[in-house]
């Protein structure tokens, strides 16, 4: 049987209810070391019910997920480059019709404005009542003071393992016309952020140079300052990508951070491999809402060694080639620098991606 019936015969099993309220679903893979916090965060703002995707681990994640009560698992063990650009439409079409749902990885704890107060589902009531139909979430890689492989954390709670991440250094890249036509929501790229600076920031090419002039142009501070609004800065920042994408080819392009993770499900959705984009036209909310990423903790080097083997990812794992290349100097140096911040709350994220750039984005794609 292929993954696609396995997978549909298995959902058709699940109890799935009006009233239970927003259904997490993750795509999982030897992920013991994260997913007691994972169950801990979405159940502390209201989440009950879990669709983990098993994609064949081969440590203890089985056992944590059978052992969670409302976390319902399905094995899958295809290969994840087989169905990494399928799974969440199947999934969305057989369970999530015109229903609320969020595709959210293991390590990436959802935060949304007022979450320290309100549940998950009182925030959808609210988009529902601002006529939304998902929410722009930003990546936000968190780290630790202290070196990636120094020590594991005893509480289980990882933000007090890993309460850092950067305060600046991201920028934003319009798709173009037609990747726009392909690919309507959101319409651009947010870049930056602690792997970035870590593994792909080094690059001293010609291509560097036009990527900074386009990041200082596009930097989300100057967004939020309203200083990006001429016309020509937007045809200079036109050129500017032009220009980039024709080197980007002999480069490493650092990783997406923006995310459609919260969405109202339209039949026949369809993402681009992660859920970076989609290829319908959803409304957005004009709140931000942020990811927390939990990448960089004490298994890092081995999930990295593991994903570059399995060669499963994007361009046969290139970015973790990339990364495994710098491996060695960045677990022997520090990891936060003059511009990290800590954690304190959705209130300090805001210092990534402003409520005011999102607003000015959202003009500049419907103008330009």
């Amino acid at each position: 049987m292929s993954w696609e019936g396995h997978l549909t015969r298995s959902l058709s099993t699940l109890p799935i209810c009006a009233d239970q309220g927003l259904w997490a679903v993750s795509i999982c893979r030897n992920e013991e070391a994260r997913l007691p916090a994972f169950f801990s965060h979405y159940k502390c703002i209201g989440i009950s019910n879990f669709l983990i995707i098993d994609n064949n681990s081969s440590d203890h994640s089985a056992e944590i997920i059978d052992e969670e009560v409302g976390a319902h698992r399905v094995l899958l063990n295809a290969a994840y480059a087989e169905f990494k650009s399928r799974i969440r439409t199947l999934i969305g079409d057989c369970l999530f019709q015109d229903k609320w749902v969020l595709f959210v990885d293991i390590d990436e704890h959802f935060v949304f404005p007022g979450y320290e107060g309100i549940s998950i589902n009182r925030y959808i009531r609210g988009l529902e009542e601002r006529r939304a139909e998902a929410s722009l979430s930003i990546m936000v890689d968190m780290y630790p003071e202290k070196l990636i492989a120094a020590a594991k954390s005893s509480s289980g709670i990882l933000t007090s393992y890993a309460p850092l991440f950067d305060g600046g250094g991201y920028w934003v890249t319009p798709l173009n016309k037609a990747k726009r036509t392909d690919w309507p929501t959101p319409g651009f790229d947010i870049q930056g952020g602690a792997l970035n600076r870590l593994f792909f920031g080094r690059r001293k090419t010609l291509f560097s140079a036009f990527e900074c002039a386009g990041r200082l142009l596009m930097s989300t501070s100057r967004l939020a300052s309203g200083d990006v609004s001429s016309r020509v800065q937007n045809l200079v920042f036109s050129l500017l990508q032009k220009a980039s994408e024709k080197l980007r080819d002999q480069s490493v392009s650092p990783p997406k951070l923006q995310k459609i993770v919260l969405l109202r499900w339209k039949k026949g959705s369809k993402f681009s491999g992660g859920v970076h984009r989609i290829d319908r036209e959803y409304e957005l909310d004009d709140e931000p809402t942020f990811l927390l990423h939990y990448k960089l903790l004490w298994d890092f080097a081995a999930q990295v060694e593991e994903n570059k083997a399995r060669a499963m990812h994007a361009d046969g794992a290139k970015k973790y080639k990339a990364i495994s290349a710098h491996m060695r100097s960045v677990i022997d140096g520090d990891i936060p620098y003059w511009g990290s911040i800590y954690f304190s709350g959705y209130d300090s994220l805001l210092r990534v991606w402003p409520k005011k750039a999102q607003k000015w984005f959202r003009y500049f794609l419907r103008n330009c």
